[in-house]
């Protein structure tokens, strides 16, 4: 997962419909790019369940819940409020070739965990608990694309909406991440399953 493979999965598709202008790449990197620097290395918490007393660590790739068709719909909807106007044609194929790119790239997230009591046994991320906004995700974007010369009155406006859509669907982002015994930590005495410990544990790769 990274800014620069988000970009080309967006450039990808645009070019697929045909949107070939001079200014498509430079769009395409200030939506990956700028999203992924509010993404990468978001701390979020964790639900665990599983044995102990001891520490664990974890692993997981992907992020489950973030669909590409809600993520187009709601910046269809930033959109609309933004404009008055209602969607063209154009401004759908554009949000759904967004919606799907993020879809793509977050289920190549690392997600790197440490638990404790819990030493050995599963995870799931705790909901809303990562730490992306839209507010800062749609910052972002706008700045990283007024650096490649963005400098249009709508282009904060439209920044907003895209980092809107993109970050509202962190809310209900969640993963399977296995806890597995630290190297360091000496086998836990006899105890019963822990259920539903909270850890302050993941961060997003």
């Amino acid at each position: 997962m990274s800014g620069p493979t988000l970009a080309a999965s967006i450039l990808n598709g645009f070019s697929s419909i045909g949107w070939v202008g001079i200014s498509t790449p430079q769009y395409a990197a200030a939506i990956g790019n700028g999203a992924m620097l509010e993404i990468l290395g978001k701390p979020f918490d964790t639900i665990d369940t599983g044995t102990g007393p001891g520490t664990g660590i974890g692993s997981g790739v992907g992020l489950t819940g973030i669909v590409g068709a809600l993520v187009a719909t709601q910046i269809q909807t930033e959109i609309i409020s933004f404009t008055g106007l209602p969607p063209t044609p154009d401004m759908i194929k554009m949000t759904n070739i967004i919606g799907d790119a993020i879809e793509s790239e977050v289920a190549l997230a690392t997600l790197i965990t440490s638990h404790s009591p819990v030493y050995a046994g599963t995870a799931t991320i705790v909901p809303g608990s990562i730490a992306v906004t839209g507010t800062s995700i749609g910052g972002s974007i706008k700045n990283t694309g007024i650096g490649t010369g963005f400098l249009g009155k709508d282009w904060p406006d439209m920044a907003g909406a895209i980092g809107n859509g993109i970050g509202d669907s962190f809310l209900i982002a969640n993963s399977a991440i296995t806890i597995t015994p630290s190297s360091t930590t000496p086998p836990p005495a006899p105890a019963g399953p822990i259920p539903n410990t909270i850890s302050p544990a993941g961060v997003l790769g």
